[in-house]
């Protein structure tokens, strides 16, 4: 991740795993020039992983989805139909909403400066 480059948001999130357990795990999570980026706490430098957002669906995670059952609250997801989707989680309705927001406005490469995220 390029250090100069503005954070659009950024805090913790749980991520789960794409391994056969798909554990839940904190992670920091930095969004910068369409890309969110991951880490294991705020003061890391080594990236754990990214995702390149354009192209993405950013959706809620719901009780009736087809493709995982997801049993954690405030849960969403990033989906894309050439790849695997990501699985996250806040740890509040108003911080999910705000991370949907902004990783949305990323995902149609549109500037977060240009609309609002509330």
């Amino acid at each position: 991740r390029d250090p100069k480059a503005p954070v659009v948001i950024s805090g913790w999130l749980f991520k789960q795993g794409s391994d056969g357990l798909q554990l839940w795990k904190k992670r920091w999570f930095a969004l910068s020039q369409y890309c969110l980026f991951y880490y294991d706490g705020p003061e890391e430098e080594k990236v754990l992983g990214s995702l390149l957002l354009p192209g993405y669906t950013i959706r809620p995670c719901l009780a009736g989805d087809r493709d995982r059952l997801v049993y954690r609250k405030y849960a969403f997801k990033a989906e894309h139909r050439n790849t695997r989707s990501f699985y996250l989680a806040a740890d509040s309705r108003p911080s999910m909403i705000q991370w949907m927001n902004a990783l949305s406005l990323a995902a149609i490469l549109q500037d977060s400066k240009s609309l609002s995220i509330t």
